[in-house]
C-alpha cells in the first residue's frame, strides 16, 4: 500500500481536493502546522489520518524536518504501508494516479552530492549555524543570521561519522525499508541529529543524507516534484503550460498549486485522464 504524507500550513481547499485525488491510490497522512488551526482541514479533508503531535514549521528550521518524521512513523504504524511519499500542501499530481507509485524497490529522492554551488548548495550552507527566528527577512530572522554566522563553524565530517553528504529536493518517495531506516537514525544518532538541527533547511539534506549512504538501495535521484525558482526562498506559481512539458521529463508532482486558480487545477487534472 502506497501512503501519501502531507505537509499543510494554508489553504484546506486545496488540501481537501488534494487528499480527495490521493486516495484513490492509498491512505493520505496530513500533518499542520502546530501554528495554524487544525480544523478547518479536518474538514476538508475527513478521509485522511492526522498526526496529533503537531509541531511548529518555521522556515529553515529542523521544524519541517520533524514533521516529516512524525509523519513517516504515524503512516508506519499501518503494517500495510510498504511505500511514503512526501507532499506539501501545495502539490498537486500532474499523471495519472497509476504513475504515481515507483517501482517496488526504488526509492526516489534527489539525493544528489553536497555541496555544490551549482545547484544553490554552497559549502557555507553546512558549515554556517542557522538560527531561526521569526519570519524570513524580518530583523529578528536577520539579526540570527548575523549571529549564526559569527559563532564557531560547524564541522560535517565529524557530525556525519564517515557518511557522504548529499543534498535537493526535499519531496520524495520512500519503500517501507528506507523511510524505517531514516527515521532510526534520526531517532538513534544523537550527533547526526544536533548536526542537521544546526544547519538551513536541514530538510533538503537529512533524509538524502541517510537514504544516499545506504547500502542496496534502488536510487532515482531525478525526485518527484516539479517547480519553478527565481532565486527566491520560495517556488514561484506554476502556469498550465509548465505541466505538460513538466510531467514529459518524469515528474509525478508540481508545486506550488492553489485552490483559486482552477484553471490550473483543470490543467492538471485533465493530464490524468
Amino acid at each position: 500500500m502506497h501512503a501519501f504524507l502531507l505537509l499543510v500550513h494554508t489553504d484546506p481547499a486545496l488540501c481537501g481536493l488534494l487528499t480527495g485525488r490521493l486516495a484513490v491510490t492509498g491512505p493520505v497522512f496530513v500533518h499542520v502546522d502546530a501554528r495554524a488551526d487544525e480544523d478547518p482541514f479536518r474538514k476538508a479533508c475527513p478521509q485522511a489520518v492526522f498526526v496529533q503531535n503537531r509541531v511548529r514549521v518555521r522556515w529553515g528550521g529542523w521544524g519541517q524536518t520533524e514533521a516529516t518524521l512524525r509523519l513517516i512513523e504515524t503512516a508506519l504504524t499501518e503494517p500495510e504501508v510498504r511505500r511514503v511519499s512526501l507532499l506539501s500542501g501545495q502539490h498537486y499530481p500532474i499523471v495519472p494516479d497509476a504513475r504515481l507509485t515507483p517501482g517496488p524497490l526504488t526509492d526516489r529522492i534527489a539525493a544528489l552530492p553536497a555541496p555544490d554551488p551549482a545547484r544553490g548548495k554552497p559549502e557555507s550552507r553546512f558549515t554556517e549555524r542557522f538560527l531561526a527566528a521569526g519570519r524570513p527577512g524580518s530583523a529578528s530572522a536577520v539579526l540570527a543570521a548575523g549571529i549564526g554566522r559569527r559563532l564557531p563553524a560547524l564541522d560535517p565530517a565529524q557530525a556525519l561519522g564517515g557518511r557522504r553528504l548529499f543534498a535537493g529536493s526535499p519531496y520524495f518517495s520512500l519503500t517501507r525499508s528506507t523511510a524505517a531506516q531514516v527515521v532510526a537514525a534520526a531517532r538513534t544518532d544523537a550527533a547526526l541529529r544536533r548536526y542537521f538541527r544546526a544547519v538551513v533547511s536541514s530538510d533538503e539534506a537529512f533524509f538524502h543524507t541517510v537514504v544516499g549512504n545506504l547500502d542496496g538501495v534502488h536510487l532515482d535521484t531525478r525526485g518527484t516534484t516539479y517547480a519553478t525558482w527565481s532565486g527566491g526562498r520560495h517556488p514561484q506559481p506554476l502556469t498550465p503550460g509548465d505541466l505538460e512539458p513538466a510531467a514529459a521529463e518524469g515528474f509525478l508532482y508540481a508545486r506550488k498549486f492553489s485552490s483559486a486558480d482552477q484553471a490550473l487545477l483543470h490543467a492538471a487534472q485533465a493530464l490524468a485522464e
